[in-house]
């Protein structure tokens, strides 16, 4: 009974030694399988709302010549030239998160006061990755943006647009890495003139008029 046992034992562990290689075997075909990385452009019309930190104040503030942003939002249906593999890709909407940081290279004046913000902040680094909502589903997109030389921000109508890149340095990952540009529009709700009342301003809407991520 003995070796019976042994050899019963023997086969158990090459019977679960094939087993593990079977799984590897799926798990590297489930990895090989993943969304296709798509190519050709996309228009989406944007709405969300973000964060800063330090709040946005009225007056100067501070020595910091940094300010932290972050926001996020979604679209719906974007107009799009999107293909992957042969196949043309209708891409249905998107979400979308961003974080980086603005920085004021005209003096030691905090980059969250109202003057600097509006007319001097630009993107020190942004990072915005974007899920695509599509048929079929394609990969993620990152979009990298880095040394900016002009203001992030213009007027529009009386409120601030925030522009993106902003003379900034483009790099896109995953999905439409073959475009040169990515342009993303912020319409917000922050007030463009500076007022002794200005903000504070924790947090922004976007998607009033028409906010906008293009990659093209």
């Amino acid at each position: 009974m003995g070796r019976v046992t042994r050899f019963n034992r023997v086969m158990a562990t090459v019977v679960l030694a094939t087993v593990g290689t079977a799984m590897v075997e799926v798990s590297a075909t489930g990895v090989a399988s993943a969304a296709p990385v798509a190519s050709g452009t996309v228009n989406c019309r944007i709405a969300g709302s973000g964060k800063f930190a330090p709040h946005l104040v009225a007056t100067a503030a501070g020595t910091g010549a940094i300010e932290k942003v972050k926001f996020s939002g979604k679209s719906g249906s974007c107009s799009s030239s999107a293909g992957a593999g042969g196949a043309l890709i209708t891409i249905n909407g998107a979400n979308f998160k961003a974080k980086g940081k603005l920085k004021d290279p005209s003096s030691a004046i905090a980059a969250k006061s109202c003057s600097s913000f509006t007319n001097f902040d630009q993107i020190q680094t942004l990072k915005i990755n974007i899920n695509w909502i599509s048929t079929p589903a394609i990969a993620p997109t990152v979009v990298t943006y880095a040394a900016g030389t002009t203001p992030w921000v213009s007027n529009n109508a009386g409120a601030d647009r925030l522009n993106m890149p902003s003379a900034a340095t483009t790099t896109i990952t995953g999905s439409f890495a073959t475009s040169l540009n990515a342009l993303v529009n912020l319409d917000s709700n922050i007030l463009n003139t500076c007022t002794a009342t200005w903000g504070p301003y924790a947090t922004f809407n976007f998607g009033l008029v028409s906010s906008a991520l293009n990659i093209f």
